[in-house]
This record gives C-alpha cells, structure tokens and sequence, in this order.
C-alpha cells in the first residue's frame, strides 16, 4: 500500500510498539536518513517531534486503537 502524505496532514500513528500508538500527529517535513531511508517528521499535540517511516503513519485510526 503506497500512500503519500502531505505537508500539514494530519495522520494517525500505526504502529503499536510506539508510545503514540493511535494518537493523531500532523506531518511537518521529510527528512532523510541516509542509509536508513526517509522520515516524515511529524509532531504530536504537545510538540514532541517524532520522526515516523510511512509504515508507521495511517490516515486511518488503527482499529485496535479505536475502543482504547
């Protein structure tokens, strides 16, 4: 699933081994890796700054998060 992601979208942390797992983070910027591949940077409602793989972002709820 190729999805791309803009500047300003607001989208959901997918991965349940994250701390945000299921909060909603808006995407700020890319940043670049190098040998680790490209970053969406994003920042949480407090401001915190995460930087998240696109497999780790979902402009979906992720479904065992929503009753949590």
């Amino acid at each position: 699933m190729q999805t791309t992601f803009r500047i300003g979208q607001k989208v959901y942390v997918s991965d349940p081994r994250m701390p945000q797992y299921g909060k909603r983070v808006t995407i700020r910027g890319t940043a670049d890796g190098r040998s680790l591949g490209m970053f969406y940077e994003c920042r949480d409602g407090q401001g915190n700054r995460l930087l998240l793989r696109e497999s780790e972002i979902s402009t979906t709820k992720p479904q065992s998060a929503r009753y949590g």
